[in-house]
């Protein structure tokens, strides 16, 4: 990436979006549609006090504004669904900037869009998609990368956006062909890290890119949303979820919360998730992590969710 802006622009078909952008982003298909959404570089600055609805570590929120400040790396606007601004910075860091744009900042500009999005990575197989949905470190990219391995098919990974239309099931709208592992799990996986992309040189995660093969590229009706909940055990189990909990599990699996609040959005998200409750199969899993049980894993995951 250069120090400076320049007249290029590339588009690519990411979550159902023509995202047009000054440089390019490996691994995601080309779209010749007009934009829905850009990327440019720009002034970055936080909302004035008197706007901010939300303040975390990294993050600052206001109506129709997310401002996120990346040390060493640049500061970044999400304006209205519309725009992603990169302020000034290491541009030099170009594979951690990029994650974090494909990662939280087109989360939280898809939320501002209007759209579910869940802390999700999902797979099919036999026409069964299934939405495996977790906390950071649950072990969701690990498990799909399981998956892929015994002839699963991925449609996202960490990001899921849920699209329904009047009476109509939900679908999961594709993401891009990649999934992101951290070195530990790579290990478990017996994968090579030579072969794979570094993320970020200060952190030990890498990029996965799939093959045609091992990714779904076309919208897909949702099944089941699996909550993955590792324990201490050495068995697993499934666990379906009934009556209330089912709103309550979905909030808690819901990509960035705390945005969507400050943005204004709750209650249109409640709406969502209620819909989806209505339609969709919630289950939890409980299992451990321990991933030298992996295949005794898969198994019963094939079994109870995809047949």
């Amino acid at each position: 990436m250069p120090d400076m802006p320049h007249m290029s622009t590339f588009r690519y078909y990411i979550c159902g979006l023509t995202l047009e952008a000054p440089f390019k982003f490996e691994g995601l298909p080309v779209s010749i549609l007009p934009p829905d959404a850009v990327v440019r570089f720009g002034e970055c600055h936080p909302p004035s006090k008197h706007q901010i609805t939300f303040q975390g570590v990294c993050c600052t929120v206001a109506p129709e504004c997310v401002y996120f400040d990346l040390e060493g790396i640049t500061t970044l606007m999400v304006l209205g669904g519309k725009e992603i601004v990169i302020g000034g910075g290491a541009y030099q860091n170009t594979d951690a900037l990029q994650a974090f744009i494909l990662g939280a900042c087109l989360g939280v500009l898809l939320i501002q869009r209007g759209q579910l999005v869940l802390h999700a990575s999902v797979v099919e197989k036999n026409g069964v998609t299934v939405a495996f949905a977790g906390a950071g470190g649950a072990g969701k990219s690990t498990l799909v990368s399981l998956l892929v391995e015994h002839g699963f098919r991925v449609l996202a990974d960490n990001i899921a956006v849920i699209e329904s239309e009047g009476h109509s099931p939900p679908q999961i709208i594709p993401s891009s062909p990649q999934v992101h592992l951290w070195a530990a799990a790579l290990e478990k996986l017996n994968f090579q890290t030579p072969y794979l992309k570094q993320i970020r040189s200060e952190v030990s995660k890498f990029s996965l890119s799939l093959d045609e093969g091992q990714f779904l590229s076309v919208p897909t009706e949702l099944n089941t949303i699996c909550i993955l909940c590792p324990w201490n055990k050495a068995e697993s189990r499934f666990e379906t979820i009934v009556g209330p909990e089912r709103l309550l599990n979905l909030v808690n699996v819901s990509f960035r919360m705390k945005i969507v609040k400050g943005l204004g959005l709750e209650q249109l998200h409640f709406q969502q998730i209620a819909k989806l409750a209505q339609h969709a199969n919630i289950v939890k899993l409980f299992y451990a992590h321990d991933w030298n049980l992996n295949q005794e894993l898969i198994a019963i995951v094939e079994e109870s969710l995809f047949r």
